[in-house]
């Protein structure tokens, strides 16, 4: 068994662990998905910021807007996909053999004379790859040799290839994936620590910060390789911050994270105006929130009011609770 090429530390008898190599192939499987709203994008028919630029096809006047950014990263996602294709094929394909003399082909091993006679020079052939170069292809015929790239030497090189390109796609069509904090690992860690009386083995506890994403489900931790569910992280935190008080803005930052539904600074507001939540003191208000319902001046400052992050949790569950009913 060898450790993971991208230091998770999990054991696999490939290059990939299992859980890695999941995660690559949930980006090649998404880029079906991702490519009709990059093709949106590049023509500029949604509203994403950038520089576009004009071009006159044929006779027409027409100006054609494209946007710069969603066209670099179409590219760079087909180059990317092209490449460890091309990689893959090569170090992986059938070869077969032709005799340079006489022109006999040997499809198996290459076994006798191929002509009485015949000095039989076999050369060794691949035949061509048969794929168009265009994201949607490229990504399928990866997903169809996963032991070919679990295998790889260069896997790490083909993970960070592909699952930076998707990234960029998903910035494109989505905005900057951002990455929430979900606490500490807290995993149990054995260490051997060399003492003069010979060695020691200690359990510890695990430090590292972990951040994940809200589009995996897991993840592992960057240290010790000890795998989270992401739902369950975001959970935890939510109810380590119950009994924190915030302003209205102050829980539309740091509450949508970890939810499964939007949350405004407004909408927070609209439950206190509704009687929904009571504040609990006030703190120096935002300048962001400007002339809003509930801020008052006290002493020269503006203050806000302070809500309960664990009341608005309990507001926005009994709301889902009524949506689905």
């Amino acid at each position: 068994m060898n450790d993971c090429v991208l230091g998770c530390g999990r054991p696999t008898e490939t290059q990939l662990c299992t859980v890695d190599l999941k995660n690559l192939l949930d980006d090649l499987h998404e880029i079906e998905t991702l490519l009709p709203d990059l093709d949106v994008a590049v023509t500029r028919q949604a509203k994403i910021g950038g520089s576009s630029v004009g071009f006159v096809s044929g006779t027409s006047e027409q100006r054609i807007p494209v946007h710069l950014g969603a066209s670099a990263v179409v590219a760079e996602l087909r180059d990317k996909l092209a490449l460890w294709v091309h990689t893959l094929w090569e170090e992986n394909a059938p070869r077969w053999h032709r005799c340079s003399a006489c022109g006999t082909e040997d499809r198996g091993s290459v076994g006798a004379d191929c002509a009485p006679g015949c000095p039989t020079e076999w050369e060794t052939h691949v035949d061509p790859l048969n794929v168009a170069v265009h994201p949607l292809p490229l990504s399928k015929w990866l997903l169809r040799h996963p032991s070919w790239v679990a295998g790889h030497t260069e896997a790490a090189g083909l993970y960070d290839d592909v699952t930076t390109a998707v990234r960029h796609a998903k910035g494109v069509i989505y905005g900057p994936q951002a990455r929430t904090y979900l606490g500490i690992c807290s995993a149990a860690m054995t260490i051997t620590v060399p003492l003069e009386t010979g060695p020691v083995t200690v359990t510890l506890q695990c430090e590292t910060d972990l951040y994940g994403r809200k589009d995996r489900d897991r993840m592992a931790c960057p240290d010790c390789g000890a795998e989270h569910d992401v739902a369950v992280r975001r959970k935890v935190m939510l109810d380590a911050m119950e009994d924190q008080l915030l302003t209205a803005t102050e829980l539309s930052r740091a509450l949508p994270s970890y939810l499964e539904q939007p949350l405004t600074a407004s909408m927070v507001r609209g439950y206190a105006l509704r009687g929904r939540l009571l504040a609990h003191g006030t703190a120096d208000a935002d300048p962001d929130d400007g002339a809003v319902e509930g801020v008052l001046v006290v002493a020269g400052r503006r203050r806000a009011p302070r809500y309960r992050v664990g009341d608005v949790l309990d507001v926005l569950a009994e709301v889902s609770a009524r949506e689905a009913s």
